[in-house]
């Protein structure tokens, strides 16, 4: 699951990872990112740190609901 609107196609996705080198695959129809991920320890996630150990992984958007704000996301990871 992922907080907010996940893009679903490659426009959405102008502007909304800003920070993150992303990568639109229309082979996939998904966004790859190829960005050092860790553990936030505090919040028991993973996410992109500078810091990190290389990773590249595909997220699809699958479903969006709107009243409690959340967008359901097929996560694979190729490596990291």
């Amino acid at each position: 699951m992922s907080q907010g609107k996940f893009p679903s196609n490659k426009e959405d996705c102008n502007g909304a990872f800003a920070e993150i080198p992303w990568s639109w695959s229309t082979e996939n129809q998904c966004v790859e990112v190829n960005a050092p991920i860790a553990l936030d320890v505090t919040k028991g996630l993973r996410g992109v740190v500078v810091n990190g150990k290389v990773a590249q992984s595909r997220f699809k958007f699958i479903q969006y609901d709107d009243k409690k704000d959340i967008s359901i996301i097929f996560c694979f990871p190729l490596t990291g």
